[in-house]
């Protein structure tokens, strides 16, 4: 709307998928030319996507993740606890119940937190 222009980030992973004529290099390897050229016409040292990188260092590690694998991670994480939950609940040796339980209460707050973050950042992006 109005003025603004820009992409979404889930579209960068699409420009590895853009392959030229000859299959050696993708859209994204275009764009990283392109911008190593203007900042030479500049006079500059770094690009653009450089300075970013810098500026954003998790940017790199976070491109490899797969954010419906992420989510999927975090509800397997939630029903393991249920299960360790149900034999908290169920088993019959008071030291095995204790410690268990106390494992149960630090990682259910944990998963707890996790779960929370998680759906943030899901909301976020969307």
């Amino acid at each position: 709307k109005g003025g603004a222009w820009g992409f979404k980030l889930d579209s960068l992973s699409k420009l590895t998928g853009t392959k030229t004529t000859d299959g050696k290099s993708t859209l994204l390897h275009y764009i990283a030319s392109l911008l190593e050229k203007q900042a030479k016409q500049r006079g500059d040292e770094e690009s653009d996507a450089v300075v970013l990188l810098r500026q954003m260092p998790s940017a790199e590690a976070a491109a490899r993740v797969v954010w419906a694998d992420e989510g999927a991670e975090v509800n397997a994480l939630m029903n393991s606890l249920k299960q360790v939950s149900g034999l908290v609940e169920t088993d019959t040796i008071p030291a095995f119940k204790e410690s268990l339980g106390a494992f149960h209460e630090r990682a259910s707050a944990a998963a707890d937190e996790l779960s929370k973050a998680h759906t943030a950042a899901d909301e976020a992006c969307t």
